[in-house]
């Protein structure tokens, strides 16, 4: 360096590399190097542009240089705590342990890969690369796995969760990897929670897992580790504890997971056992039972997240509940025994524990339990029948299951050809196919209930409850008509409430409609949105009244077409039509008073028609 000048400075070193002025950068990296060989920056400049220089001299032709450069670099003394450093120059030299131990394992020598990168990798001052390299190794060996290899499928998990700090960066596709591995080979592995904790899968956006095959026949990634944790804690309940990294990881892929019944099912349970989000937890248990209230386990799971009556009365409706297996059922029966003590209900509580020991027994296996004192204390006696006992509990449940649930109010509208189901007009969502429990149909002669169901607007939705309901005389809105025909083969009675607007009053759900004659006034109650075809709530029957546009009050001289059953009513400039069937009880020439009705006929022309005088 020419006397006085001011030295160059390891950082002018790195700003000269990165404007791609690789020559003059490695003139004052050697200069620095040769002034000071021990100063760590010095060092780490000089190494960085001679790596530069490597890549350069590589694309070349000057294989000379090449190896008096990649000797220099051989040569110098890295920095033992800088990982990347030492990686990309073990990696150029061809010296990378990682590299090798990499290879040897895509080869499928495992054995050997983990031999020589594991004292590495499982070292204190361990790289993220050499670390990395090490999982992935594990990662094969993990894949290529038989059913019975557990002890090696454990060991490899055991291994990661032991080497891996969660002061590393993060790397989703590797966590993801792994962890469905656990999922295959060893889903009841006590370190799966601990693995998904270490991870803090929360410091990462739930999309950096997202399946690449959106079309994909599997689970989500998301919802096959929900699983995979639940089965977890259902194996070890050692591990309901309250565990704060895994509420982390579930408040932030909340929105990530499926709303399909089992993602709602595994979040629910473990939000159970691991103290999170009670009241979250209970919903989602119950909305798994809304999709079939007749699987007994639905109504065992629930039961966990209840208390007191609303307890009792999910383990009585599985109780009651039918299954083709049920040795399966032993569990709910122990826990409704044991409700039942705790109530002081002995002798239920003894019918409860017999049925759970005869399925035990009925399945080839023996009870092995120990009798409660109570048990004991009633053998011999007479004992009630437990599924008798538990009915009218279970009824209770009907509410239970409908409580998250809105209710709406609806009119009937009609029956349908299928058993237990019904049209109804729902006030603020419109027509739906209503199924009842055939034991608790709403009759009739019930017009209108308070309602609550799983609303499925195209399908049919199933009800879980309902009780009688009033319509309020300010509901809706209230239209004047005219009976114009009642028709008993059909089953209906005609009411034109316009001149192109006709209701129909069918007899299996208005039976007092037959009652109606042509002729008569009513007045309607109609519901629905505006465009929509009016539902009738109830009707009321009035005296005539002018109705505008619908029917005026006429008197005239009655004339009889010549051979003709009609006849006509002229008054001033307007004729009246007089139908056969009200013109047979007129006499001909004579004056008559009444009501006319508009009507419109086929050819489109409007015209007017005498209605029956009705008493």
């Amino acid at each position: 360096m020419p006397e006085g000048q001011k030295p160059i400075t390891p950082q002018e070193v790195f700003a000269l590399r990165k404007a791609d002025k690789l020559a003059e950068a490695l003139k004052h990296a050697r200069d620095l190097y040769d002034s000071n060989a021990e100063d760590e920056w010095a060092v780490r400049a000089l190494a960085w542009c001679l790596y530069d220089e490597v890549k350069r001299l590589r694309d070349g032709d000057a294989q000379g240089e090449l190896n008096s450069t990649l000797e220099e670099l051989g040569s110098l003394k890295l920095p033992a705590e800088d990982g990347m450093l030492r990686d990309n120059i073990q990696r150029i030299l061809g010296c990378s342990p990682a590299e090798k131990a990499t290879q040897l394992s895509k080869d499928g020598n495992h054995h050997d890969a983990v031999q020589l990168i594991r004292p590495i990798a499982t070292a204190k001052e361990a790289s993220q690369n050499e670390v990395e390299a090490y999982a992935w190794i594990l990662y094969r060996k993990l894949r290529g796995c038989d059913d019975k290899e557990i002890e090696a499928a454990v060991w490899c998990l055991t291994e990661f969760l032991n080497c891996w700090s969660s002061d590393r960066e993060p790397n989703a596709i590797l966590f993801k990897c792994l962890i469905i591995q656990a999922k295959i080979h060893t889903e009841n592995w006590a370190g799966l929670i601990p693995l998904v904790e270490k991870l803090e899968l929360h410091k990462l956006s739930p999309d950096d897992f997202v399946d690449d095959q959106p079309e994909s026949d599997f689970d989500s990634f998301q919802d096959q580790l929900l699983g995979a944790v639940h089965k977890c804690l259902k194996k070890h309940p050692a591990m309901r504890q309250p565990r704060p990294q895994l509420q982390l990881w579930l408040d932030a892929w909340a929105d990530s997971f499926s709303d399909d019944q089992w993602p709602q099912y595994h979040l629910g349970h473990i939000l159970l056992w691991t103290d999170g989000d009670k009241a979250r937890a209970k919903l989602l248990l119950l909305k798994t039972v809304q999709r079939n209230p007749g699987d007994y386990w639905r109504w065992q799971a629930l039961a966990e997240a209840l208390d007191g009556a609303e307890q009792k009365a999910a383990m009585a409706r599985g109780i009651i509940c039918k299954t083709e297996d049920p040795s399966f059922m032993v569990p709910l029966y122990k826990d409704f025994a044991n409700l039942l003590a705790a109530e002081q209900a002995l002798p239920e509580a003894t019918a409860s524990l017999n049925e759970a020991i005869r399925l035990r027994k009925l399945s080839g296996n023996e009870w092995r339990d120990p009798l409660p004192a109570w048990h004991t204390a009633n053998e011999g006696k007479t004992l009630p029948d437990i599924h008798e006992y538990a009915k009218p509990f279970a009824d209770q449940a009907n509410h239970l299951l409908a409580a998250d649930l809105p209710i709406h109010v609806g009119v009937l509208i009609k029956d349908t050809d299928k058993p237990g189901r019904r049209l109804y007009y729902i006030d603020g969502l419109g027509v739906r196919n209503l199924a009842f429990n055939l034991r608790s149909l709403p009759p009739t002669s019930c017009p209108a209930i308070q309602a609550k169901f799983q609303d499925q607007p195209k399908g049919v939705c199933k009800v879980l409850s309902w009780e009688k309901a009033q319509i309020s005389d300010g509901a809706g809105t209230w239209l004047e008509g005219i009976v114009i025909h009642g028709n008993e083969a059909k089953g209906l009675t005609a009411v034109k409430t316009s001149v192109d607007d006709t209701i129909l009053l069918h007899f299996n759900r208005w039976p007092e409609a037959r009652e109606l004659t042509s002729g008569s006034f009513i007045k309607l109650q109609c519901l629905g949105d505006q465009g929509q075809k009016p539902i009738v709530a109830r009707f009321l029957k009035t005296p005539p009244t002018s109705i505008p546009d619908l029917n005026i009050s006429v008197k005239g001289l009655f004339r009889r077409a010549r051979d003709k059953k009609f006849g006509f009513i002229n008054v001033d400039d307007l004729s009246v039509f007089v139908p056969p069937h009200v013109a047979s009880s007129l006499l001909d020439s004579t004056i008559i008073e009444g009501w006319a009705i508009r009507s419109r006929k086929k050819d489109g022309t409007l015209s007017w028609e005498l209605l029956p005088t009705v008493d």
